[in-house]
């Protein structure tokens, strides 16, 4: 077999090419910092690169199936919820609940079956100092018959300061043959002295054609739908995925209601769409509200200067209809003013607060025609 195609991960060239020449020094690092938006692949790539080096090595070690991606060949590392009473005392789960530890099993051998499922547990806010502990252990177990050993940490930016502490020993002293994976969307949340020890691999976002093809190929996806999502994904398989996952025609259906009835200074009328996705002061939502409504002015902007509709292609008429009204608005300073009232979301303002301001703002695009 050709060694270019014995590592390929969709989307990804650079990072395939990255690994597959490491590979090929013979030259291991013990420790790899995978650095990308979420949902671009970077389980993927682990998955392929832990799969090379398994049919590779020693016909002893060799491996069938998806077995090379469980223990002990390939352990996860991914964020837990607390139990009642636990302490830092406790195994990772020992204080859960049965019901709990199902769930994260079953969405761990979701994530094997299908390397861009997107691991949901409930109140997995953190990566504990006991998983650390529990890794400790892993890795101090001899298995001398198994040559490459993989640990990897999904969102390891959610590592407490205290588990980036103690996971930093293991790092200092790796044992021959493992090979830490941290997989990151926010590498700044992490302490510089494990970045300084990780060999560095940058992704990519995802392009259009590459969202449609895993979301046809792993979501079972009809194409033409795909497509459409793809364009408001952000190079992101997790947030396409959300997108469908949450009814994407009415959510976008709501956010032109939202658009449309705040310029008719409707502000009430408004609201009542909006106010089923900010249930509970949450800002999941609200950030994808503003940033699909960021996207219908960016194609107001695009049709203005003679381009074609990028996004809201379903809804062309909403678009021609304020060009031809409102012809003069300065969009790109409404664009501006959104982004600085986003700002406030990460500073615990009140979300009804944020939400009537940019109501507001959306009302006054006809106001300054």
């Amino acid at each position: 077999m050709n060694d270019n195609h014995i590592l390929s991960v969709t989307g990804q060239n650079e990072v395939s090419e990255q690994l597959l020449n490491i590979y090929k020094t013979k030259k291991i690092p013990h420790a790899f910092l995978f650095e990308g938006t979420s949902g671009c692949g970077k389980f993927r790539a682990a998955a392929e690169f832990a799969k090379l080096l398994f049919s590779k090595s020693d016909k002893s070690t060799e491996i069938s199936d998806l077995k090379y991606l469980q223990e002990p060949f390939f352990k996860f590392v991914i964020p837990l919820p607390r139990g009642k009473g636990e302490t830092s005392d406790h195994s990772p789960t020992e204080k859960l609940k049965d019901e709990d530890i199902k769930l994260i099993q079953e969405e761990l051998n979701s994530k094997i079956i299908n390397p861009y499922h997107i691991i949901s547990i409930p109140d997995a806010n953190n990566i504990k100092i006991s998983s650390i502990r529990d890794v400790r252990k892993c890795i101090a177990m001899n298995y001398s018959d198994i040559k490459y050993r993989f640990i990897f940490f999904d969102n390891a930016h959610l590592m407490t300061e205290d588990a980036q502490n103690a996971f930093l020993k293991s790092l200092e002293e790796p044992p021959e043959g493992v090979i830490f994976i941290i997989s990151t969307t926010d590498k700044e949340k992490l302490l510089p002295t494990i970045l300084s020890r990780c060999w560095l691999v940058k992704f990519r976002p995802l392009n259009i054609d590459h969202i449609v093809e895993i979301l046809v190929k792993y979501f079972s996806t009809d194409k033409n739908y795909a497509e459409r999502v793809s364009f408001f994904a952000d190079g992101s398989i997790e947030k396409a995925v959300y997108l469908i996952n949450n009814n994407f025609d009415e959510f976008l259906d709501d956010v032109i209601n939202i658009i449309r009835f705040s310029m008719a200074n409707l502000q009430n009328t408004s609201w009542e769409y909006l106010s089923k996705y900010i249930i509970d002061n949450e800002n999941e939502y609200s950030f994808l509200l503003i940033d699909v409504i960021k996207k219908w002015l960016m194609d107001v902007i695009s049709v203005k200067y003679g381009k074609e509709i990028v996004y809201f292609v379903k809804y062309p008429d909403t678009i021609h209809k304020f060009i031809s009204g409102y012809n003069n608005v300065d969009i790109f300073n409404v664009i501006k003013r959104i982004d600085e009232i986003t700002g406030y979301f990460k500073n615990n303002v009140n979300l009804n607060i944020l939400w009537m301001n940019i109501i507001f703002e959306l009302t006054s695009l006809v106001k300054r025609s």
